[in-house]
């Protein structure tokens, strides 16, 4: 015969589950935020230039610097 649980049992199991089911609206939020703040902070960072990105439009800077003042001369 299976071994069958108390009424205790069954009531500490039951108290357990209704304070988690009261809980995980809080746990589902905070991991949605969490995931937007990273969506946030991930699509920032792939606006900044990157090094390359800056080296090329300092080399046309200096070029044109160049270009212009080398005509003055």
């Amino acid at each position: 015969m299976a071994n069958r649980p108390t009424k205790k049992q069954v009531d500490n199991a039951t108290k357990i589950l209704i304070s988690w089911k009261k809980k995980m609206p809080f746990y589902y939020a905070a991991a949605i935020i969490t995931a937007l703040i990273i969506i946030l902070v991930s699509s920032n960072s792939n606006k900044e230039l990157s090094m390359h990105q800056k080296n090329v439009i300092d080399f046309k800077k200096a070029a044109k610097f160049i270009h212009k003042n080398s005509s003055k001369n």
